[in-house]
């Protein structure tokens, strides 16, 4: 009787069962090498065009939902990984292979970073043009109350006086 690497029994297992499971698993170490959480990898995978519920992805993780080959290569590109990375599953047997693969696990952990840099700033962007949209208008709502006011008061000493203020005589002593 086989196992493999986890020690696992694969001769009751069909090879579909088999490349599954090691790609949920290696879908879950690359998701979490990148910090990414499942809502976070649905919302990547919708923005790239292949709409996506964190549901989905927990089920891929766990084993319960197979992917399409264009899942699988979009959830690769979205994670910045090789489809490689997330079909195969081989113990680092020697120094050079660990350190390789630390080397990719922090290549797809930079692109994550790259990426969530990408979208704050443009966040933060989009909020500093709201932000002086608001102050603008906020302006303008002053200068309008100021000038309703004005316009209030002007209209206060024309009953007080019973004529515009503008247009009442001017005396000697205002000369």
């Amino acid at each position: 009787m086989s196992q493999d690497a986890t020690g696992n029994n694969t001769e009751s297992q069909r090879p579909a069962e088999i490349s599954d499971r090691i790609f949920a698993g290696r879908l879950l170490a690359l998701r979490k090498t990148a910090g990414l959480t499942q809502e976070q990898l649905a919302q990547r995978m919708t923005m790239a065009g292949n709409a996506m519920h964190r549901s989905a992805i927990a089920k891929i993780e766990s084993g319960d939902r197979s992917v399409s080959v264009g899942e699988a290569v979009q959830l690769a590109e979205v994670l910045g990984a090789d489809l490689a990375e997330l079909t195969t599953e081989r113990p680092a047997v020697t120094e050079e292979e660990k350190v390789h693969r630390d080397r990719i696990e922090l290549q797809v952990q930079i692109r994550a970073l790259e990426y969530e840099t990408a979208e704050r700033h443009r966040l933060l962007e989009e909020s500093q043009f709201l932000y002086e949209n608001a102050t603008d208008r906020l302006q303008v709502a002053r200068d309008r109350l100021s000038a309703l006011e004005l316009r209030q008061k002007v209209r206060e000493q024309q009953a007080q006086f019973g004529t515009s203020a503008w247009m009442s005589p001017v005396s000697e002593d205002d000369q």
